[in-house]
């Protein structure tokens, strides 16, 4: 089954086949009970897309990620509270 999330990430918390440096990779906006989630239905065996933002991204710098069973989509998180109901927060 394919799955889709929409939801504050912490992504050094999940599980990514990655043998290279992830200190670059933008960190998320926490969200442990959402990292929990994507863990445990990755090892369940579903296909998962993950949907976030981030502070560590700013303009229009945005993050991809993808392997067979996982692709995670990040985009700026907007700093001033007046832009961010175009991101309907």
């Amino acid at each position: 089954m394919h799955i889709g999330i929409s939801g504050p990430i912490h992504l050094p918390s999940i599980n990514i086949d990655f043998d290279g440096d992830r200190k670059k990779w933008p960190a998320g906006m926490g969200g442990s009970p959402v990292n929990h989630e994507i863990n445990a239905l990755l090892a369940a065996g579903h296909q998962v897309s993950v949907f976030s933002l981030s502070k560590d991204l700013s303009g229009s710098q945005t993050f991809e990620w993808h392997q067979p069973n996982l692709s995670i989509y990040m985009g700026p998180y907007r700093r001033r509270a007046r832009y961010r109901c175009a991101d309907f927060f």
